[in-house]
């Protein structure tokens, strides 16, 4: 079973798991979307034109951070232990 139904399937994940999901539910919306690599943990990045906050930035792009491990986050809200610099910023295939 694939990581993205898996997390369906059992309703549960780690931060990668729910990250990938939410980031391919957006794709297949026609969104554009990147994983957000920090400290070992993972997030979704879309990108939202005229939407502004903090943002990560690949190829130009700004990309508004989407906490996914948790029901009380706003998009573009980063957690006080995320630096608005990414380890590394993934556009997702």
């Amino acid at each position: 079973m694939a990581r993205k139904e898996a997390t369906l399937y059992h309703k549960t994940g780690d931060c990668e798991d729910t990250a990938i999901l939410f980031a391919s539910v957006l794709e297949a919306k026609h969104f554009d979307v990147v994983l957000i690599i920090y400290h070992e943990q993972v997030a979704a990045g879309v990108d939202l034109p005229g939407v502004s906050g903090p943002y990560f930035e690949l190829d130009g792009s700004h990309y508004l951070f989407c906490e996914t491990t948790g029901t009380s986050w706003d998009v573009g809200e980063v957690p006080n232990d995320v630096s608005v610099v990414a380890q590394d910023v993934v556009q997702v295939p």
